[in-house]
């Protein structure tokens, strides 16, 4: 957006500041907490779950998520997948529950409604999943990194900017390439502890930057001059 309104509008350069979407983590998740439940719940057989949220459009990418469970289909963990958002009676969810019954074991994939307050569903996760093909800074990539789960999806906008400032950019795989993200996806339910250790160091970034303590400031002060 930066780049469009000064290379494309012509505005000066000294105009434009950009200031990052942030979270307000205070007192929201304890993350240890949240870890050691995930593991408890593999130490009794819980299948896994790998989650994804977004609006029920081509641009967020809910039926290359509903490809993606196929292929995972096979893993031997038998993870869930959830997409949550969008309304349950609308037109599109009606069409990807076809897509589902068509592509995937229904007790494999789960619709969910939008909820006011998505952190629980999303602390839950055992992966978190971008299929969007656009997306300039997704806020519910930092929720689910403050609660510190992994995140892998297709190289499309601000999801970029954070793996790249972890060093976990290897979790990226190029838009439509659902295979690769299958792949990706795969080797994290096949390893616990990469997932533990990378869920940590995403939600230390996320907590140590992009909460509304340290970045409503700054969008304050672009502001009012």
């Amino acid at each position: 957006v930066a780049e469009m309104l000064v290379d494309r509008w012509g505005l000066a350069s000294r105009k434009v500041v950009v200031v990052d979407e942030w979270i307000d983590v205070d007192g929201w998740i304890d993350v240890d907490e949240r870890i050691e439940s995930r593991a408890r719940r593999r130490s009794v057989g819980r299948r896994p779950r790998v989650l994804a949220v977004g609006a029920l459009r081509h641009r967020k990418g809910s039926a290359r998520f509903v490809d993606l469970m196929s292929m995972l289909a096979a893993h031997p963990s038998r993870p869930l997948g959830t997409w949550m958002g969008g309304a349950e009676s609308s037109v599109e969810a009606q069409e990807l529950r076809s897509d589902i019954a068509r592509s995937v074991d229904p007790d494999s994939l789960e619709l969910i409604a939008d909820r006011p307050d998505p952190g629980e569903v999303v602390a839950s996760a055992d992966v978190f999943v971008s299929t969007a093909i656009e997306d300039p800074y997704p806020l519910t990539v930092l929720e689910a990194a403050a609660a510190g789960v992994p995140v892998v999806g297709f190289d499309s906008g601000g999801i970029r900017e954070v793996l790249d400032a972890v060093d976990q950019a290897d979790a990226l795989v190029p838009v439509d390439d659902v295979i690769g993200l299958a792949g990706v996806v795969g080797r994290l339910l096949d390893d616990p502890e990469e997932r533990a250790r990378r869920g940590r160091r995403l939600s230390d970034w996320v907590r140590r930057t992009h909460t509304s303590e340290q970045l409503a400031p700054r969008w304050w002060d672009a502001v009012t001059g």
